[in-house]
């Protein structure tokens, strides 16, 4: 599951800075100021998957009795 939303997130940042489905400079009628906002976006949610997966990891590494490899985080 985790492997998923990081997965979303890399697509979110790809589609936000326009590898996928061209840039938005290369669109007419597409405002700049929606498109800052759209990376804005992209980039917070990004952080917020982020902020999960390493929750989840350190979570993962306590009930596995491995506590110590959060040290390393």
């Amino acid at each position: 599951m985790i492997i998923a939303i990081v997965i979303a997130a890399a697509v979110l940042i790809l589609i936000g800075t326009g590898l996928i489905g061209g840039a938005s400079r290369d669109r007419p009628g597409v405002p700049v100021r929606r498109d800052q906002e759209l990376h804005r976006r992209v980039r917070s949610a990004d952080a917020e998957v982020h902020a999960e997966y390493r929750a989840a990891r350190r979570a993962m590494n306590i009930a596995a009795g491995q506590s110590w490899r959060n040290l390393v985080d």
